[in-house]
């Protein structure tokens, strides 16, 4: 039997999804607007399986990235990206 959860929080850090993904089978995700965190977090949750509804979310990065690494997260959503 699959472990799957649905988060709820409109707002939640990129930290806290990757330990909720790393302790479930699958972590949905659509209703978060926002995920707030470093850019190896928001890409690690963007870049598994195991997280569903990513592509909508609004991203602040809390890290200093270079441009190229902006354009490649920026790629990543529908949503804003915020540096």
């Amino acid at each position: 039997m699959s472990n799957i959860i649905n988060v709820t929080e409109t707002e939640k850090s990129a930290s806290s999804l990757v330990e909720l993904m790393n302790v479930n089978d699958g972590v949905i995700i659509s209703d978060v607007e926002t995920i707030t965190g470093e850019s190896t977090d928001i890409l690690t949750l963007a870049f598994s399986s195991k997280i569903l509804g990513f592509g909508n979310c609004n991203l602040v990065v809390t890290d200093s990235i270079d441009d190229d690494t902006k354009k490649s997260i920026k790629q990543l959503t529908i949503g804003t990206l915020t540096t």
